[in-house]
């Protein structure tokens, strides 16, 4: 007889990845060996002297990260196909670690293998998360499946959901405020360069951000008063005033908004960015040069801390065993 494989789609994908055909006679571990191999690759491998440089690069950002520990050649297939669904792209760092040391078993309460946790760091708001900032590590028990990883991913996106939500609009009055609010790993981030705290526009931000929550596009402002030199050094015209320009810190970019000021027009203005339809110019001068100018008037938002343990409950046959401090890592 012949099984044939036409293509893997996880449930919840939204499109068929890769196909193949397989012919002959083959085994069920052959099969799954396949479709292992079709499935996007999403992991990170992460050897044990790593382990703490995969922890600050994957909690650097606006993410929470998934690590698995286990024996085997290659990570489980139930935790690469949750890992290759699309839609935790933006939330989630999964990485893997195989034969860990008995120091790692002995920190993750890994009595059995594979074993499955949650690392993120519980702040008061995600956008000024520092590194110092204590780490928590969610362990999970029971078997590895498919159901109960994606599950536990669903529940802790809509943790940093609304965090995310949460959150104002940041005013940023340093280079560090930028760092933090729009890290250097970050894709795009939307800037509203004001003559002062204008409610009204900081409130058309806000909207903003909230819906594009799902593209996790971070959104604040700079008040130019105390900035003046700033807009000419952009090429800014008055005209386009009240300014606002789509900053990539990961290429040292940006484009300028020149439409009238509006949520429906900065929507457009981002997504048409994002998707490579306004041109970006290169940034050749840095954004917050006059710190000490404006670094009195800053105030950085807050918002209240959301508890991922007390917020989310363990999935059927899934034990959520401690949520641990970890301030050397």
């Amino acid at each position: 007889y012949q099984r044939r494989v036409h293509g893997v789609l996880p449930p919840g994908g939204d499109k068929l990845t890769r196909a193949s055909v397989l012919r002959g006679s083959l085994s069920t571990a052959e099969v799954l060996e396949e479709i292992y191999d079709l499935l996007d690759d999403n992991l990170l491998s992460v050897k044990p002297s790593e382990f703490r440089t995969f922890v600050s690069n994957s909690l650097s950002g606006k993410k929470f990260a998934f690590i698995v520990l286990h024996k085997d050649e290659r990570a489980p297939l139930v935790y690469k196909a949750a890992a290759a669904l699309p839609k935790y792209k933006e939330f989630f760092t999964f990485g893997h670690i195989e034969n860990p040391p008995k120091e790692l078993q002995e920190e993750f309460n890994a009595t059995t293998m594979p074993k499955l946790a949650l690392l993120f760091r519980d702040q008061t708001t995600y956008e000024q998360m520092l590194p110092s900032d204590q780490l928590q590590i969610a362990n999970f028990d029971g078997e590895l499946n498919y159901d109960d990883i994606v599950t536990i991913a669903e529940q802790y996106k809509e943790v940093l959901v609304k965090r995310f939500l949460a959150l104002t609009v940041e005013k940023l009055a340093t280079d560090k405020d930028l760092a933090t609010s729009c890290p250097n790993r970050s894709e795009l981030c939307l800037l509203g360069l004001f003559d002062g705290e204008q409610q009204e526009l900081i409130a058309t931000l806000l909207n903003v951000k909230r819906k594009l929550v799902e593209d996790r596009i971070g959104v604040s402002w700079i008040d130019v008063s105390c900035n003046a030199e700033l807009p000419p050094l952009l090429e800014l015209e008055k005209k386009w005033s009240p300014w606002v320009i789509a900053y990539s810190p990961s290429k040292r970019s940006y484009a300028i908004f020149r439409r009238s000021f509006s949520e429906a027009n900065l929507l457009k203005f981002v997504r048409k960015v994002r998707d490579g339809d306004i041109a970006k110019m290169l940034l050749t001068v840095p954004l917050l040069p006059f710190r000490e100018r404006c670094r009195k008037s800053s105030g950085a938002s807050t918002s209240n801390s959301l508890n991922p343990n007390a917020e989310v409950a363990p999935s059927p046959g899934v034990k959520f065993e401690q949520v641990e401090s970890r301030e050397d890592l």
